[in-house]
Parts: structure tokens; sequence; C-alpha cells
């Protein structure tokens, strides 16, 4: 089992400063400012509505922010097909084809290299213990099991910046674990990046490096997890920061 990342020695960065954005006029971000360093996984939480999945789409270069700047490795125009893989919370696929077609389809669309596909998509099948359905149309599987696939999708092309959108919403307690385990083993062995919205603070107690809370469109707190875990523990200490800023908010 992959023991929880600590944050490496490394220059690579992904920085957000003070984005806007309105949809029809209303607020849905509202001077959203963080930054992280180092392979990590940063912890998207709030309550639905508060802006997550918008904030993932923007760094996912899927929507543009109103004001502000998304800056990664120090480029400001850095989102490309070849270094951000995202995964949104209702999966993507294409319905008339098998498990291993859509990957070798996505494969060709990141224009990885022939003489590596196979490893790659070998490599996340068993990751992800696709073995079973590798032949079957990936309409015809499980919504638990399209899940894992959209998860595998997103990474066949080993991005250095991971975007997930609550990844392991219905899934198995057992699928929940070995996905974390493979996610925080892709941070150690890959230096990559990872943000991850859930409502499941238990998860993100087990897995996550920094935590950001947003309600309302605004960043409500933002820190590091060994910050605010010497004491207690981290589990009780998210809690704790989500019910004053979330559940119980004073302002």
């Amino acid at each position: 089992m992959i023991s929880k990342v600590e944050n490496l020695n490394t220059t690579r960065l992904l920085e957000c400063k003070n984005l806007f954005k309105k949809f029809a006029n209303e607020p849905v971000l509202n001077g959203i400012d963080f930054f992280i360093e180092g392979p990590s996984f940063l912890a998207l939480v709030g309550p639905n509505g508060a802006g997550k999945t918008t904030l993932l789409r923007i760094l996912a270069g899927l929507v543009s922010q109103d004001s502000g700047s998304v800056c990664f490795d120090g480029n400001g125009n850095y989102q490309n097909l070849n270094l951000v893989g995202y995964c949104p919370q209702t999966p993507v696929f294409w319905k008339y084809l098998t498990v291993y077609e859509q990957f070798l389809f996505l494969a060709d669309l990141y224009k990885i290299p022939r003489k590596n596909i196979k490893e790659k998509i070998d490599f996340l099948i068993d990751s992800l213990r696709l073995e079973t359905v590798v032949k079957k149309r990936v309409e015809h599987l499980s919504g638990g099991m399209q899940k894992r696939v959209n998860l595998a999708g997103s990474l066949v092309h080993s991005p250095s910046l991971l975007l997930l959108d609550e990844p392991t919403a219905n899934l198995d307690l057992e699928t929940k674990s070995y996905v974390h385990n493979l996610l925080q083993e892709l941070i150690l062995k890959n230096n990559i990046q990872i943000v991850c919205s859930s409502h499941d603070l238990t998860e993100i107690s087990q897995s996550a490096t920094h935590l950001l809370i947003i309600r309302q469109g605004k960043q409500r707190y933002f820190s590091k997890i060994e910050n605010i875990s010497a004491t207690s523990g981290s589990e009780l200490k998210i809690q704790d920061l989500y019910t004053r800023f979330v559940t119980n908010p004073t302002e």
C-alpha cells in the first residue's frame, strides 16, 4: 500500500491569482487565489453549487475566467492535450466503442507513439481492474465501472496536472481505496499535481497534501494539510474547518 504523499522537492508550481467568473451576470467564482508547489494532492471541498466544477473547468482550459490568471510552471497558456488530464464528474465516453477501443482512440488523440500505446493501456487496465470489461462497450457497463474507465481515460497521456471532479463518488469502499492508492503512486513516481473535488472528508484526510475550501464562489480557507493536522489528526481538523467555513459559517 502506498503511504501518504509528502511534498517532494521540485519547482513545479500551479498558481491561481484572483480568479473571477460570472454566468448570466451571477458570480460563480469570486477571488480564488492559491498555489501548490511540487507533486501534490489539492483537495477542493465545498457544498454543492460552491463553484468547484467551474474552477476545475477553468484549470482544464474548458472555460475562460473573466479576470485573474492561471499559471503552471511559469506558463500562463499551459492548457494543452499533453499536459492536462481532466476527469469530469459525469463519465464521458463514446458509447459504441469497447473499453479498449476507447483507450486506443484517446491514445491516438493525444498522439502517443504507437510503440508505447499497449504498455500504457495495459497499465491502466491493470491498475483500475478493468480486465473483465476491456472487450465490452462502455455503454453496457455499470455506473461504477464507467467511472473507472473515465478516470483511466484521463491518464492515458500521462498528464503533469490531473483534474478530478468527484472521481470516487458512488464507488464501493474497496474501489475507492485502490483508486486513491493509484493516485498517490502517480504523484510519487510521475511527480504530477492533482486537484480533486470531493465531499468525502475521510478520503481527503488520507490523501491530500493541501486543502482548499470554497463556498458561494469565495475562497474560505487554503492551507497545507501538515499545517492543520499536527495535533488532532487531519480528518478531525478538516471536519472542524468544514464545519466552521461551510456548515456553520460566521459570514
